[in-house]
């Protein structure tokens, strides 16, 4: 019953903070199983799995012309109330039973390990480790997807791009462990992952619908893909000229579908 009730509860939170591209269910099943490549506990990958889940609870305390913005097109001003959301997520989580054990992580995610973030300014091993994976996993989805750039970025660009914020902004460690795990993500089954068409194999199954920037839809989730599907893909981008992230899960054992 709680598991079916978080699942509700987190699905109400996604149609909320209009995330209409999976990404806490994402986040969450990335952010869990990081701590389990870290070898932190059971306990401490639940709350984690949790927290991600809800973190964008508190959105309800920013303007809703912000919601559908890319952080890095926002004013400072903006930018700064953004940032200031998950302690409004967590003091909403702190409320309730299920989620107040999750609540630090949320409320620490803006921290930054040289401590220049918010809201404690704090540091290195004081930041807790819970919040360093997601700061890590969050920052990670949304740049991919477009949310901070304005553009979609192919995954191995993302992890460039974010090489400059570790040590600072982020646990450079963890980071490193994060992207071991991303660039390897094609044996594991724990959770989805983006990819590019290029990066595509055959056996790999669609984890969402496979939309363009217009919206309309190429493939359908749950696809298997084939030769012939990884082919129509990187012709459809190249006539596009539109950079299509595909999210994917690995299975060895499918059939495919066509476009």
């Amino acid at each position: 019953s709680n598991n079916e009730l978080l699942q509700l509860s987190a699905n109400l939170v996604a149609m909320q903070s209009r995330d209409t591209f999976g990404h806490s269910f994402r986040v969450a099943s990335q952010a869990k199983a990081l701590a389990h490549y870290l070898n932190l506990s059971e306990y401490t990958s639940v709350q984690i799995y949790i927290g991600a889940l809800f973190y964008r609870i508190g959105m309800t305390s920013l303007s809703a012309k912000l919601l559908p913005q890319a952080f890095e097109k926002l004013s400072k001003p903006d930018q700064l109330n953004w940032l200031k959301f998950p302690q409004a997520s967590a003091e909403i989580m702190s409320s309730v039973n299920m989620l107040k054990n999750s609540a630090d992580v949320v409320l620490h995610i803006n921290e930054h390990v040289d401590g220049s973030g918010i809201p404690n300014h704090l540091s290195e091993q004081d930041i807790p480790v819970g919040s360093k994976i997601l700061a890590i996993v969050i920052y990670f989805d949304l740049l991919v997807a477009g949310k901070i750039k304005g553009r979609k970025i192919a995954p191995k660009e993302a992890q460039t791009l974010m090489k400059p914020l570790l040590g600072n902004a982020l646990d450079r460690d963890i980071s490193h462990r994060f992207f071991d795990m991303m660039n390897n993500a094609a044996g594991i089954n724990s959770f989805e992952y983006p990819c590019t068409v290029h990066e595509l194999t055959i056996g790999m199954i669609t984890a969402q619908d496979i939309v363009d920037n217009h919206h309309h839809k190429l493939l359908v989730e749950q696809t298997a893909i084939t030769d012939n599907i990884k082919t129509k893909l990187i012709n459809y981008q190249k006539h596009s000229s539109e950079l299509l992230i595909i999210y994917v899960k690995h299975s060895e054992n499918s059939d495919g579908n066509g476009l």
